[in-house]
């Protein structure tokens, strides 16, 4: 039984020392059994050891329990043999220690659970590198197979890598910019295979660099499948090149044969005793396919102009040249046009910009409602990172479900009425979608038509789009 106990241990316990007295250290102990408790104590009792420790829990008057850390000795009172036990309360430690255990765990969940190696240079003054299992795979070694350091893992890296890395390391460390790089490695038994390094230096209260962690990604299959995507495209853009100046230098060597032609049947024209109805016909034909080699070299010449220099664009006065181009077709027509620009300039390419409206103006004027002289509406309004060019019309409109497919090829034309080449909206499409825009077309049939064109402007948009 208790013969005395400290004030503290009362507190704790919730005992007075008269409740102590009555009580054994079972009564507070209850993972021990009279037995267990008798052998644990058994060392002291034949002076085999001088302090028995041991950790265990304690019972408290109401019930409740905690954790006790315990230093039990053998000792003389009273000229008896007495058990001395200096016990604290470890509930704080015992948490902490617990809390620390299970964020081992999860520690090494995340490490055995990811696809990336984790490096640890714990002491940038030291050679050794601490490695995860995960690491070791991916260069098809076995845990531990070798030792892990700097000299071995440089090693590993290509020759023509390892510059790179080099830079990459004093970048980070010296100017802190991201250590992010892919290089070769050398695999056990695979070779040299493509990698993907990351890391983050760590440092003192001074700034000096003093430890390194990072992962490491096999992103082989990736680079393998990007490098053949690059070879493709290169082939692609070679054939393309090829195809096009082929086209390009086709139809322009095209036109000296087809002026010959136009001059030959002009010949036979005045000639006596030649049947003028099949030299009419000659003349048509020519007719028909000098207009088609026009309207294709002015496709081609579409095609091949990159992006040209591009100015700060009014779109009133871009407008009104136009306008002035296609005066005659608006006087004929009596034609009633208006126009609101939310947005008043732009950053554009100027012959660009001009054909577009030629274009979609001479489209709404073509297209007109016998005997109802078209009024044509011009706006422009910001659209996320575009500026909206809307032309709209009330003239006769399109039957879109009929031909939606064919609207924007070249030669199609919608009308057999009038003698374009059926290329203008070809060309606004090309010239819009080369410089990174798109079109959209709303129309009914006799309801009019309205060509929605998403214009992309050039260098810094919030600076270039004015209100």
């Amino acid at each position: 039984r208790f013969i005395n106990v400290n004030q503290g241990a009362q507190k704790n316990l919730g005992y007075s020392m008269e409740e102590l007295t009555e009580l054994t250290p079972l009564d507070l102990k209850p993972e021990f059994t009279q037995e267990s408790f008798s052998k644990l104590i058994e060392p002291l009792q034949q002076d085999q050891e001088d302090v028995v420790r041991f950790e265990t829990l304690h019972r408290r008057k109401d019930g409740s329990f905690y954790n006790v850390s315990v230093n039990l000795q053998l000792s003389f009172f009273h000229d008896k043999n007495v058990f001395i036990a200096i016990i604290q309360d470890t509930t704080e430690t015992t948490e902490a220690r617990n809390q620390l255990r299970l964020n081992e765990e999860r520690l090494a969940f995340a490490i055995n659970g990811t696809s990336d190696g984790i490096w640890d240079w714990i002491d940038m003054e030291k050679e050794a590198i601490w490695w995860s299992p995960r690491l070791y795979h991916l260069l098809g070694l076995d845990e531990n197979e070798v030792e892990s350091t700097l000299p071995f893992y440089q090693s590993l890296i290509h020759p023509s890598d390892l510059a790179l890395r080099h830079r990459a390391f004093q970048d980070h460390v010296h100017k802190d910019k991201p250590f992010d790089i892919t290089v070769r490695m050398k695999h056990k038994t695979k070779g040299y295979r493509w990698y993907r390094s990351r890391g983050q230096v760590i440092r003192d209260h001074a700034g000096k660099p003093v430890r390194m962690a990072g992962v490491v990604s096999d992103i082989h299959s990736q680079k393998i499948s990007e490098n053949k995507l690059k070879r493709t495209n290169r082939d692609l853009r070679i054939a393309n090149e090829y195809l096009d100046n082929f086209v390009f230098t086709a139809a322009h060597d095209l036109r000296a044969p087809v002026a010959n032609l136009k001059s030959l049947a002009g010949l036979l024209q005045t000639q006596n005793g030649q049947d003028n109805r099949v030299v009419e016909k000659i003349d048509l034909s020519i007719d028909r396919l000098e207009k088609t080699l026009r309207g294709l070299i002015k496709i081609l010449d579409i095609q091949q102009a990159d992006r040209k220099e591009y100015t700060l664009l009014n779109f009133k006065k871009v407008m009104q040249k136009a306008l002035n181009d296609l005066e005659p077709q608006i006087s004929a027509a009596q034609a009633e046009i208006d126009y609101t620009f939310e947005v008043k300039t732009i950053q554009y390419v100027e012959p660009f910009l001009i054909s577009i409206f030629r274009n979609l103006l001479s489209n709404s004027l073509k297209f007109v409602q016998e005997g109802h002289p078209p009024k044509i509406h011009i706006h422009t309004k910001v659209e996320k990172s575009y500026v909206c060019l809307s032309i709209k019309d009330d003239g006769v409109g399109i039957d879109l479900e009929r031909v939606r497919r064919k609207l924007f090829k070249p030669f199609e034309r919608l009308s057999r009425s009038g003698n374009g080449l059926g290329i203008g909206l070809h060309i606004i499409k090309t010239i819009v979608e080369k410089n990174d825009g798109f079109v959209e077309v709303q129309s009914e049939v006799n309801e009019g038509t309205t060509f929605l064109v998403y214009l992309k402007p050039y260098a810094n948009e919030e600076e270039n789009i004015a209100h």
